[in-house]
């Protein structure tokens, strides 16, 4: 494993455009101490609380959770407050801006996006063809919207790596959607990778953990995956990563083993299993 090689991810920076960080949660104390966890609220006004960017967050650099523990995290928080205190709301100018801060501001190598619009919407394109231009693979998790559901943007986009969620088993989970789309007179299969998102271990808030399922806990182990890679070969194009994470470099075969071999991280007990998935935040219109 990349680990037994020294990568975590060290000298690589992702970028999140998500909800807050619980930065007090001890999942995340050792980078925060390092200093390597930066979070910017777009969002103005109250914010709802941060389950979901904690969620993410820990997978990515959390002390027992991460898979690139070593690498840095520069957060967009887009989340407004819904009617109650878990409750979201996102506005689409928000996500602009905090995509758009983390392209041109954000010095990141690697952005993992946990939301999505129904259908190929060209709300972000722009965006991620700027992203592309400058060297950010950009990731998105997609298609939250079951098996006959429909994948969404930006996800969608030939720009960016779309990811999908595999139960334990191997199959594709339930809420995991699958679609072959075109673009600009070219067609493309989303998503093309998939990786665990079911019963997965997280940190939630407050300082406390539990079992979560969806795209948006399967994309972040992608995400640490291109980090890991970028450590060993920072001269890697978004096209070239691209290539590498769908030519094995992330296995069914290794990403099931990782989570097999940490069981505080691994597949819940079935009761969990079961119940509805976690779903990805929609952006209204």
């Amino acid at each position: 494993m990349a680990w037994a090689k020294g990568l975590r991810g060290e000298g690589v920076t992702i970028g999140v455009v998500d909800g807050g960080v619980d930065l007090k949660h001890p999942e995340l104390s050792a980078a925060v101490g390092a200093g390597r966890i930066q979070v910017r609220r777009v969002c103005q006004g109250e914010a709802p609380i941060p389950d979901h960017g904690t969620a993410v967050a820990s997978l990515l650099v959390g002390r027992e959770q991460g898979l690139a523990p070593g690498a840095r995290l520069v957060v967009a928080d887009v989340y407004g407050r819904g009617r109650h205190s878990r409750a979201v709301k996102v506005d689409p100018s928000d996500v602009r801006e905090g995509l758009r801060w983390l392209i041109e501001e954000g010095r990141v190598d690697v952005i993992l996006m946990t939301l999505e619009r129904r259908g190929q919407d060209p709300w972000l394109r722009d965006l991620a063809q700027q992203a592309q231009d400058k060297g950010i693979l950009l990731i998105a998790s997609i298609g939250n919207g079951g098996h006959q559901g429909e994948t969404g943007s930006p996800g969608n986009y030939p720009e960016v790596l779309g990811v999908g969620s595999l139960t334990m088993a191997g199959k594709a989970g339930p809420e995991s959607a699958s679609e072959v789309l075109n673009w600009d007179g070219l067609s493309f299969s989303k998503p093309e990778v998939m990786a665990p998102g079911s019963g997965v271990r997280v940190a939630l808030c407050p300082g406390r953990y539990g079992w979560e399922r969806g795209t948006s806990f399967a994309a972040p182990l992608v995400a640490s995956a291109a980090a890991i890679l970028l450590q060993k070969r920072p001269w890697l194009s978004p096209q070239e990563l691209r290539e590498s994470l769908g030519n094995g470099n992330l296995t069914l075969e290794t990403s099931l083993q990782y989570l097999k071999d940490r069981p505080q991280m691994g597949a819940s007990p079935q009761p969990h299993l079961q119940r509805t998935p976690v779903r990805a935040i929609q952006v209204s219109a």
